[in-house]
């Protein structure tokens, strides 16, 4: 979901920046540019600053990185995992769709999660009792000397 939104603003962005600018729109509009790739680019430049896996940026180096995927013939680095987490400061509004896509998401991830910790928790081993039965020849009483 926090790429697709990602996808989102980006395409927004870049789509005014087409309106604006005939030149870039020509640029935009070229069918062999993705946003998939466009994002994918962003987050592959992202990751080659970031220290400790961790990096900030600020919209302008976000637009910056998107537009300039769309003006110069730059490599996407296709190394890029799961491992990325994106905070968008913009906010998505969305389809009533989308939101229970998320809740069934969401729900199903819960449900696994919760599985899982049935699953790996030590079943608790069974102490069996032994009831000592008391013996005719056992003294109940302590004799004093």
């Amino acid at each position: 979901m926090e790429t697709k939104n990602f996808q989102v603003v980006i395409k927004s962005y870049l789509e005014q920046l087409a309106e604006l600018d005939a030149e870039f729109a020509v640029k935009y509009f070229d069918e062999g540019k993705k946003i998939e790739e466009c994002c994918a680019y962003i987050i592959s430049e992202m990751g080659k600053m970031a220290q400790n896996n961790v990096v900030g940026a600020t919209d302008d180096e976000v637009y910056g990185l998107a537009v300039r995927y769309y003006l110069k013939d730059v490599k996407v680095d296709a190394k890029i995992g799961n491992h990325v987490r994106i905070v968008c400061n913009q906010i998505i509004e969305l389809t009533e769709e989308e939101k229970e896509e998320a809740r069934q998401k969401a729900v199903r991830q819960y449900q696994e999660e919760e599985l899982h910790k049935l699953q790996s928790r030590k079943k608790p081993a069974v102490k069996k009792e032994i009831q000592v039965q008391p013996s005719l020849f056992d003294s109940q009483y302590e004799t004093a000397e």
